[in-house]
């Protein structure tokens, strides 16, 4: 656990504190934001977390605020290598969270049940060694599975093991998805239904923390990109790492001579430890220098992925942020779509129909943790909407179609549409967004933002989004392209022709 920081070598050979890759969200109050970071760095202090110039500005990610107090960020990114303290500014934000902003759940995740236990076990430390927090925890919940903390004021922070089923049930405020490299789409479709539960009147937070992705690390990786497209909404990132060899300039390589050379570099090293001279000494690198492999050594120590991050996104961040409106609704009919991850451990329904500007525009209004709820959510709807027809659609092969049986009972039909209408409804959903035809709202979509941030395209000459290779769940996507196709079948048939993509191109 990091108190005080150790006696520092000269400045000069200290690591680099400034981030290589910084992205800040793209609206955030400076006032605001600068008081709760400063009510976090404050606090670490207190319980006996002296923050490095760099952890201050991990700090400052975590608490960028909008001018209403809400964060100016729905997810955050801390990349750093193991040992510089990455764990200690996690630990700010939980104290932060407890005792001051009152954060009503914070749940902490890690891979495994040891990490969870370990990070628990420095928190409670951290309490119980500071007489002032302690005295305003009213429990701690020491069981096995069970660990937890709750305050007098009735806020709770939770500690688990990550699984395809862990965070279910749970509506978190803030979620910490610690060792992020080893994240994988399941664990995304349990939590992420927990946060969007939060979107609209809420407060939610999604941080990510983590030393840099594996070659398989398929969430992180696609997270990493977000960060360095540089296009800024509401996510926020920053990575201390050394360059790989194929980013230095011809000039630079040369100079070097060979990639060795520059792994054997102590200024290689200060690029990828922000706590090189402060916690983390040249002897200690240099042995692991001898002991790893290259690879292994640039992964873990340099802060080089093993592969560079290449997959690109079905949609680029800065079309899906122009295709956003806060202006922009339905006005008129409208159609609606259903759809099911394949693991069944999450459900949407999506709406499309024109807005005021005789445009379309696509909503999820409904994304929650299993399929339970759907067939009563349904029928729901249909009572406060009784001139809407009684009809959903869905894509080919789905799970969506095991409820045709209990739909219809209810009197709705599901239609399912046929693998070459799914794949022009998927061109269709490409198209619109990227010739501002079809439109989405700017907040308050947190499904539909962070399904179309992980999705991607099957090879198949008629590509549809892929529920394989996508790092995310996709279902409020998936729903969203079928509502598309809904509404321009309805709307074609109404007016007596067949043409379900006009207008889209």
């Amino acid at each position: 656990m990091q108190t005080s920081s150790p006696p520092h070598e000269p400045s000069a050979r200290l690591g680099v504190q400034e981030p290589r890759i910084h992205l800040l969200p793209a609206e955030y109050d400076e006032d605001l934001s600068r008081e709760h970071a400063d009510e976090m760095i404050d606090l670490a202090s207190i319980a006996g977390l002296h923050f490095d110039p760099w952890q201050e500005t991990a700090a400052e990610l975590l608490t960028f605020t909008r001018s209403d107090g809400r964060w100016a960020s729905f997810e955050d990114l801390i990349e750093a290598n193991r040992q510089n303290g990455k764990g200690s500014i996690i630990e700010g934000h939980q104290l932060a969270g407890l005792f001051v902003w009152e954060t009503p759940l914070q749940i902490y995740t890690a891979h495994e049940f040891k990490t969870a236990q370990e990070m628990f076990l420095r928190i409670q430390v951290l309490i119980e060694s500071t007489p002032t927090l302690d005295r305003m925890v009213h429990r701690i919940r020491t069981a096995d599975g069970e660990e937890s903390i709750e305050t007098k004021s009735g806020c709770r922070l939770k500690f688990l093991a990550r699984s395809n089923n862990s965070g279910r049930g749970f509506t978190g405020d803030t979620v910490y998805l610690d060792e992020a490299l080893k994240l994988r789409r399941q664990m995304m479709a349990a939590l992420m239904p927990t946060m969007s539960a939060k979107s609209v009147a809420g407060n939610p937070k999604l941080v990510y923390a983590s030393s840099a992705p594996y070659v398989d690390s398929d969430v992180l990786t696609k997270v990493r990109l977000r960060a360095i497209s540089g296009k800024r909404g509401r996510f926020a990132a920053a990575e201390w790492s050394a360059r790989a060899w194929d980013e230095l300039t011809p000039e630079e390589r040369k100079r070097y001579g060979s990639k060795a050379a520059y792994y054997d570099d102590r200024e290689t090293w200060r690029q990828g430890n922000p706590a090189f001279g402060i916690r983390i000494s040249a002897d200690f690198i240099q042995s692991e220098r001898d002991a790893m492999e290259e690879d292994e050594f640039a992964q873990e120590r340099l802060g080089i992925p093993s592969e560079l991050a290449g997959a690109e996104m079905v949609v680029e961040p800065e079309e899906w942020e122009h295709s956003a409106s806060d202006t922009s609704s339905i006005a008129a009919d409208r159609a609606f779509a259903l759809d099911v991850a394949n693991d069944r451990s999450s459900a949407a329904v999506a709406t499309v129909g024109p807005n005021g500007a005789g445009e379309l525009h696509m909503e999820v209004v409904k994304h929650e943790s299993g399929p339970h709820w759907v067939v009563p959510w349904l029928v729901e709807l249909f009572l406060r909407n009784p001139k809407a027809p009684r009809r959903v659609y869905a894509a080919p092969g789905g799970q969506a179609a095991t409820f045709d049986a209990a739909l219809a009972e209810a009197g709705i039909e599901l239609v399912i549409v046929k693998r070459g209408e799914y794949a022009a409804a998927c061109a269709g959903l490409y198209d619109g967004v990227t010739n501002r035809k079809l439109w989405h709202r700017k907040t308050g979509q947190v499904p539909l933002d962070v399904a179309i941030a992980g999705a991607a395209w099957t090879n198949s000459d008629a590509r549809v989004w892929d529920r394989k290779k996508s790092t995310t769940d996709i279902s409020p996507l998936v729903a969203a392209t079928i509502a598309l196709w809904g509404w321009r079948l309805e709307a074609a048939q109404a007016e007596d022709e067949y043409d379900p993509i006009a207008n889209i191109h």
